[in-house]
C-alpha cells in the first residue's frame, strides 16, 4: 500500500480569553519601553539596549532564544503574571547557565500538530460544556493566544492508473475522515473570526 503526507486541514482560532488579555503590562521596570518612528508612524517597542541600561546588565551576551523570552518578560510586566524577578531570572541566567524560575511566556501565536491539536480541542469543548453546566457564556473558554491546528496524516491510494486517480483519492479520504472534519468546522466555529479550511478548499 502506497502513502503519500499531505495536509488535509487547517483550522485557525483567532480568539482570546476574556480573562487575560495580550495587551502589554503596564509595569515598566527597566525602563525598557521605547519610541521609533516608521514613516511619519510612532511606534512603542520594548528595546533590550535601554534594558541593559537600566538594570539588567550583561543581557546582550544572552543567546538569542533567551532574549526572544526576555523582550516577552518586559512587554508584559504587570505585577500580577509577570513580575520583575522573573525578568532579573533570565539575567542571571548567565552566572549559571541554568535556572529554576518559572516564567509566563506569550506567544503570539500557537501552532498545533494533530496528536497534540485533537486533545487541547477537546479539553476546551469539555471546559466549555462544564461552564455551560453552570448557566455561565460557554464562548468565555477560549485560548489566550491566537491558534493554528494543523492535521495532516497519510492518504492511502485505492486508485489508480487513470486520469481520475487523484481526485478519487481524495475523495475517499474525505469520506473516510468525515468526524475529524466535522470536530474542525465546530471548534472554527467557536468564535467570530475563525476559519477552517480542508485540504482542497471544498465545503463540508
Amino acid at each position: 500500500m502506497v502513502q503519500l503526507c499531505y495536509v488535509s486541514a487547517f483550522i485557525r482560532l483567532h480568539s482570546y480569553i476574556l480573562l487575560l488579555n495580550m495587551k502589554p503590562g503596564d509595569k515598566n521596570s527597566f525602563n525598557s519601553l521605547t519610541k521609533i518612528s516608521v514613516n511619519g508612524k510612532s511606534y512603542n517597542f520594548y528595546s533590550l539596549k535601554e534594558a541593559e541600561k537600566n538594570g539588567l546588565a550583561g543581557i546582550s551576551k544572552l543567546p538569542k532564544s533567551l532574549k526572544v523570552l526576555l523582550e516577552n518578560l518586559l512587554r508584559f510586566e504587570d505585577d500580577i503574571t509577570v513580575n520583575k524577578n522573573q525578568i532579573e531570572a533570565i539575567k542571571d541566567w548567565l552566572k549559571s547557565k541554568s535556572s529554576n524560575t518559572e516564567i509566563a511566556y506569550r506567544p503570539a501565536r500557537v501552532l498545533l500538530q494533530d496528536y497534540t491539536g485533537i486533545p487541547a480541542v477537546a479539553d476546551l469543548a469539555a471546559m466549555r460544556e462544564a461552564v455551560k453546566e453552570k448557566n455561565k457564556d460557554p464562548s468565555t473558554i477560549n485560548p489566550l493566544s491566537s491558534v493554528d491546528l494543523v492535521i495532516d496524516h497519510s492518504v492511502q491510494v485505492d486508485k489508480f492508473a487513470n486520469k481520475n486517480s487523484l481526485k478519487e483519492n481524495v475523495d475517499i479520504e474525505f469520506n473516510r475522515n468525515l468526524p475529524l472534519i466535522y470536530l474542525g468546522k465546530k471548534v472554527a466555529s467557536m468564535k467570530r473570526n475563525s476559519l477552517f479550511l480542508t485540504g482542497d478548499h471544498r465545503d463540508i
